[in-house]
This record gives C-alpha cells, sequence and structure tokens, in this order.
C-alpha cells in the first residue's frame, strides 16, 4: 500500500514537472517571452570601441598593444565583465583606418587583435587573466568589415562579442518574426507580433533588368557611338555591367534563415548534414553563374607540408572563375566573401582569422575586387577624356585615398560548422562571394528586424 501512494504521488509530481515544462515552452514560445530572452541577450553581448590607428602584428608596437588593452579593461568594468568567455563565440570587428598612411590588410588585422583578446601584451606574470577570451579555438563566427573610403578622420576597431548560442537563436528569432511564428492566443496578437519589415533602402530589385539593357546596348553600338562617341558608348556599357553584377551578388549572401539552419547545432538542432545542406541550397541559386556563388576548396590544409598546397587549390579555383566569368571581369563593385569551414574529424582546427590568411589575399590577386566606390570610378575614368570634368573629380577624390589599398574586400565572415559523420574526414572549406558595403551581412539584417518588431510590439 505505502509503495503504490509513493508511486501515485511520484507521477503526480512527473505530471505537475511535466505540466510546468509544457506552459514554460508555450510561454517562451509567444511574444512576450521572445521579448524577455532578446533582452537578456542584449545584456550578454560586449561591445567595445577602441578609437586610434589600426595595428597589425607586422607593426609589433608593445605600447600600441598595452593602450589597447587597456583600454578593451576599462570597457569591461563597465559593462560588469570581468571574465573572458569560455563557451564558443561570434566576433564582429569593424575596422576604420586613417588615411595618412597605407593600412594593414584586412586578413591581418583580426589576427593581431583577437590575440590582444586573451594574453596580456607585455606577458606580465602578475596578470595571467585572459582578457575577453581563452583561446582563439573559441572563435567559431568571425565577421570582419573594412570601411575604406569612410569616415577616416575617425579611425578604430569596434568589436561586438556574443555566445555563438545567443548568435544563433537572434537569427532564429528573424526567421520566426518574418513568419510569423509565435504560439499567440489570438490571429490578432500573431499579426502583431509578426511584423517587423526591415527600413527600405533602394532596391536595385526595383530597375530593369539590367542584363537585358546591357544585351541591347551591345547589339545597338554601331547607332549609340554615331550619336554620342566611343568613350561614350564604354562608359554606359560598364555602368550597365557594374548593375548586373551588383544585383546578381546582392543575392548570394547568406541570410539569416540559412545560417540558422546551418549552425543550428550550436544550439542543439538536429540538422545531421549542414555542409550538404548548404551545397544543395547554393546549387539552387544559380545554375548560370554557379561557380562564382560557391567554390569548393576542398580540405584545408590538415597534415605537415598541406599549407602551400592549399594555397595552391585557392589560387587556381580563383584562377578559373576569373577566366570563366566574363561579366565578372573586371569587377565594377565591391565584394565580400563568407567562408564556411569545417574541421578535420581526427585533426586540429586551424583558427578562424589564420584560414582567412590563406584565403583573402589570393581572392585579391585573382578577382582584383575594387576597395572602395572611387576605385571602381577609376576604371571609368580610363576611358574619359583628361578633360571631362567628372574624370578630375574622380581623379582628385582618388589622390586623396591613394594610400588606400586598391585591391581589398570589404567584408570577409567565417563561420565554423561542427564536423558530421557524413563529412569528409579531413574536412572542408567554401567560398562564397556576396556583394560588399551595400550589406552589413545577416547579423546586422536579424538586428533590424527584431528592433523593428520590438517597436511594432511595444506600439500595440
Amino acid at each position: 500500500m505505502g509503495d503504490s501512494l509513493r508511486m501515485m504521488t511520484g507521477c503526480r509530481e512527473n505530471d505537475k514537472e511535466s505540466d510546468m515544462s509544457l506552459r514554460e515552452r508555450k510561454f517562451w514560445n509567444r511574444t512576450k517571452g521572445a521579448l524577455l530572452q532578446v533582452n537578456r541577450r542584449k545584456a550578454q553581448q560586449v561591445y567595445i570601441d577602441v578609437p586610434g590607428a589600426l595595428q597589425s602584428k607586422a607593426a609589433n608596437k608593445l605600447a600600441n598593444a598595452i593602450s589597447f588593452q587597456e583600454c578593451v579593461r576599462k570597457q569591461m568594468l563597465a559593462l560588469g565583465r570581468v571574465r573572458p568567455f569560455r563557451v564558443p563565440v561570434a566576433i564582429e570587428i569593424d575596422f576604420t583606418p586613417g588615411i595618412d598612411r597605407p593600412p594593414p590588410a584586412i586578413h591581418s588585422l583580426a589576427k593581431y587583435y583577437l590575440d590582444l583578446l586573451q594574453w596580456p601584451a607585455d606577458g606580465s606574470a602578475n596578470d595571467k587573466s585572459r582578457l575577453l577570451l581563452k583561446d582563439d579555438r573559441q572563435v567559431k563566427a568571425l565577421i570582419c568589415t573594412y570601411w575604406l573610403g569612410v569616415d577616416h578622420y575617425n579611425p578604430g576597431v569596434r568589436l561586438r562579442i556574443t555566445t555563438m548560442n545567443n548568435f544563433v537563436r537572434d537569427l532564429q528569432l528573424f526567421t520566426t518574426i518574418r513568419l510569423g511564428e509565435f504560439a499567440e492566443l489570438s490571429d490578432d496578437a500573431l499579426r502583431r507580433s509578426g511584423y517587423a519589415d526591415a527600413a527600405e533602402g533602394w532596391d536595385i530589385e526595383s530597375l530593369d533588368d539590367p542584363l537585358e539593357q546591357l544585351r541591347e546596348h551591345i547589339t545597338d553600338k554601331e547607332a549609340f557611338v554615331k550619336v554620342t562617341s566611343v568613350e561614350a558608348y564604354e562608359v554606359h556599357r560598364m555602368f550597365l555591367q557594374q548593375l548586373c553584377q551588383e544585383k546578381f551578388l546582392k543575392k548570394r549572401e547568406l541570410g539569416p534563415e540559412v545560417l540558422a539552419s546551418v549552425l543550428s547545432p550550436y544550439v542543439g538542432g538536429r540538422a545531421k548534414t549542414p555542409l550538404q545542406s548548404l551545397n544543395s541550397l547554393v546549387a539552387s541559386m544559380g545554375r548560370q553563374w554557379h561557380q562564382l556563388i560557391g567554390i569548393d576548396l576542398g580540405p584545408s590544409a590538415v597534415r605537415p607540408g598541406e599549407g602551400d598546397l592549399f594555397k595552391k587549390a585557392v589560387r587556381e579555383k580563383l584562377a578559373d572563375v576569373r577566366q570563366k566569368e566574363k561579366m565578372m571581369n573586371p569587377l565594377l563593385t565591391t565584394i565580400g566573401v563568407t567562408i564556411v569551414y569545417v574541421p578535420p574529424k581526427n585533426a586540429n582546427g586551424i583558427d578562424l582569422d589564420n584560414l582567412a590568411r590563406r584565403i583573402i589575399p589570393f581572392v585579391h590577386e585573382e578577382l582584383h575586387p575594387p576597395s572602395t566606390i572611387a576605385h571602381v570610378s577609376k576604371a571609368y575614368g580610363a576611358v574619359l577624356a583628361s578633360s571631362d570634368e567628372w574624370a578630375e573629380r574622380i581623379r582628385a577624390e582618388l589622390k586623396s585615398l591613394n594610400r588606400l589599398p586598391q585591391y581589398q574586400v570589404s567584408r570577409y565572415q567565417i563561420f565554423e560548422l561542427p564536423h558530421c559523420d557524413t563529412d569528409a574526414d579531413d574536412g572542408n572549406v567554401h567560398l562564397i562571394i556576396h556583394g560588399g558595403l551595400g550589406s552589413l551581412g545577416p547579423w546586422h539584417e536579424a538586428d533590424d528586424v527584431i528592433r523593428n518588431w520590438e517597436q511594432a510590439v511595444a506600439h500595440y
């Protein structure tokens, strides 16, 4: 009798726990619960803003490194953070160079600053604690933007750091908001919670098809030149080619929904083959220029001596793209790069900042991406008469930016996927080329939608 009573009591307690768990899940799946989670994730993010000239490891100036770390430490204390992150993290770094001297290349900057977020720069024994990171391998999402040609009178470094769990949760919330998938009590509440349209900017989709216009322009070359000039024809042809490139590349970047799905294992998702899913998606995004959309670089260097082989493969595949994709050569717009990395199964992986150093320089060498819109204009100036007023103005602007690199990606982002059983034992590296400074990336896109959703919910 006593055993039966205890069993019945235990069952009732389990039922209560189950009911509580169900009620909690329903609460967190509603708008109010989602808002509370968003605020919690915001409070856990760390923002650091350090003004001053950009540095790289090659400069090796101890005083600058110590000054940077002191600034970071002060801002950490102001945010109430005294310990480094100990779990996988996502890091966004914005670099704004000055124009008083040639700035470092984008792929060399992350390595230097990520190192400074760990050990004390002077190696002092009295301060063994790390700053913001315990190890480079914690970084599973690295997003770097180079603000060339923008705000050079206020150079500096701005960082945003959060856990991978929070990063992916924000991407997932973006999808939930867009689809209106909250467990609300009424259709009206569902509509209100699901409202979140990002601010509309200039949409290239609203233009007529530039590819069709380019074809017509080339067909009508003789008549166009007869009315105007060869130079005017060539400038207009380049302008239409630029529009084609911008329209195509704008569509190629992975959006928040895709990243949320691919990175779901970081939040306990059941995606068994995220890389295969990504490859299928990339293939479906467009068949005409598929090689430019996604470039399979194979495994990264795993064994000693394979580093040079990997670099050679990167160079050859990018050169192949340049030769085959005539519409994209020369590049007349800024570009960004996304690298998706699957580490090897039975070997140490590579730090994301070091992986960038094995790929980004060859993107510059083979594809010649213009670093700024002013550098794009340089190509137009080359076909205009030297007395042309517009060409003279462009040359004057370029002269003021003559210390900036001619070729540079505007942004690169690297995401590391957990290795799955279906992945190659040596891992894989996938490169995706997309638009540059016309977009701030999926994290900012998610931020915009979440912010508008919060405002809409507060309004109601």
